[in-house]
């Protein structure tokens, strides 16, 4: 995936948490079917009010149908609120099974992504040809990231920006990440994984969805 598709998809999660978004109960998400083609991009909010909040600090595992292994019991209710609503949203959307769908979201929309994307596979009869996430928290314990590698969806793409804190959250042990990765520096060279040194100098304004709208920005322009 090149930085233009990556800048995309970041404009597509800013614009969940703005005036185009749906609205759930407290959970927002953004349709755009305006692509080129037949695809469709789906994209989550993070966190944004004091009942998501209560959602993230919610961070016991559970059993939670249809997801395997045990997940973050915040994120599963969170995905049980935000579901019968994207399902209607998802209804307006014309040949929706002919549809290449994208899936990305930010935070908590993050984990939201990955538990949507599981949720239309096994329904079936939908092509998800990308995963793309920001910031994205530790939802799962390890049968859940292993089950999740080992089915047919493609491989999420986690991205990281700095010092973000939230991807270094629940703790790793009891919780897994889900994916591969791609950690951007302080100087915006782009690498494989981020270095331990990030845990303990963590910067909330790094996690900011402008902050990865800006860093998804061409060099030149980032640059100005």
């Amino acid at each position: 995936m090149d930085l233009a598709q990556l800048h995309a998809r970041a404009l597509a999660c800013q614009s969940a948490y703005g005036p185009d978004a749906q609205i759930v109960g407290p959970h927002g998400f953004f349709l755009d079917d305006s692509l080129d083609g037949d695809q469709l991009m789906i994209a989550i909010r993070g966190t944004a009010n004091p009942h998501e909040w209560r959602q993230d600090f919610r961070a016991v595992l559970k059993i939670h149908e249809p997801f395997p292994g045990l997940v973050h019991a915040g994120f599963a209710d969170a995905f049980d609120e935000l579901w019968p609503g994207l399902v209607l949203g998802l209804r307006k959307v014309s040949k929706l099974q002919e549809r290449r769908i994208h899936i990305t979201g930010h935070s908590l929309g993050a984990d939201l992504a990955l538990k949507v994307a599981w949720k239309l596979h096994n329904l079936g009869g939908f092509t998800i040809r990308s995963i793309t996430l920001f910031g994205c928290p530790r939802g799962g314990n390890r049968p859940w990231a292993e089950a999740f590698s080992r089915s047919l969806l493609p491989v999420p793409l986690r991205i990281t920006n700095r010092c973000d804190p939230v991807p270094h959250e629940p703790p790793s042990g009891l919780y897994w990440h889900v994916g591969s990765h791609a950690w951007v520096d302080h100087d915006g060279a782009w690498h494989d994984d981020w270095p331990l040194w990030t845990a303990f100098r963590p910067n909330v304004h790094d996690h900011a969805i402008d902050e990865y709208v800006r860093l998804t920005l061409p060099p030149d322009k980032l640059a100005a």
